[in-house]
């Protein structure tokens, strides 16, 4: 993808069509930058991301089958979850999801009708048809909560933690603030089973009902707990 790219996120909805979410530094700084294929990525087209504010940064992507798909992120003055119902052709704004200045964490069921994203400030969006977005609040305390998953239309879990890195000398500050939730009712109401821990949960996940995966860092490294 070339020179100074940093590629954050890649979904497919049917192993042809690929698309890849990421940022490139130009001399306005940093920018979101778009990739697509259509060959399995055997190779890649760019193309301009949506953007109507005044910059965009796309943090997640979720294709839910070859046509359609979501993208979450950041656009200053705009929806930042959008959609797709052309391969990534063209990018439409989900407007009932509007509320939250930044979006990520996406996650869709195999029916590619529930689905959930995260928002602002302890704020979730929920659908159950693709179109037609609900907003739940939770209670994560301190901790950014960053991924969600949901084993089916009911059960669902979401892990997140605190950093902050230091703009003039890179330094991070990790804050025990590891926190996992847990909802029985579609993201309605969330319990916390895990919490002030000294990692920055990043991703969970559930193969199994009976078997999950937590992906966290601190300063020593990065771990998978289970």
């Amino acid at each position: 993808f070339g020179d100074g790219n940093n590629n954050m996120a890649v979904a497919s909805g049917d192993c042809q069509k690929v698309i890849v979410l990421g940022t490139a530094s130009g001399g306005q700084g940093d920018q979101a930058v778009m990739w697509t294929s259509t060959n399995g990525g055997g190779s890649y087209a760019q193309q301009a991301p949506p953007q109507e504010g005044m910059m965009a940064f796309w943090l997640d992507v979720w294709m839910v089958s070859a046509d359609v798909g979501f993208i979450a992120g950041l656009d200053f003055g705009a929806v930042g979850l959008r959609q797709t119902t052309n391969g990534g052709g063209s990018w439409q704004k989900v407007e009932s999801a509007a509320g939250s200045m930044q979006y990520s964490g996406l996650f869709f069921l195999p029916d590619g009708l529930h689905g959930w994203v995260l928002g602002d400030s302890g704020t979730l969006y929920y659908t159950a048809d693709q179109s037609s977005w609900q907003t739940a609040a939770y209670d994560g305390g301190e901790a950014s909560m960053t991924s969600v998953y949901f084993a089916n239309a009911m059960e669902g879990w979401m892990a997140g933690g605190k950093s902050e890195r230091d703009e003039d000398t890179g330094a991070v500050t990790l804050f025990n603030e590891g926190t996992v939730l847990h909802t029985t009712d579609g993201g309605k109401t969330w319990d916390t089973i895990i919490s002030g821990q000294p990692y920055d949960y990043s991703a969970i996940w559930f193969p199994t009902p009976a078997l999950g995966f937590l992906a966290g860092w601190d300063k020593a490294g990065a771990y998978l707990f289970r």
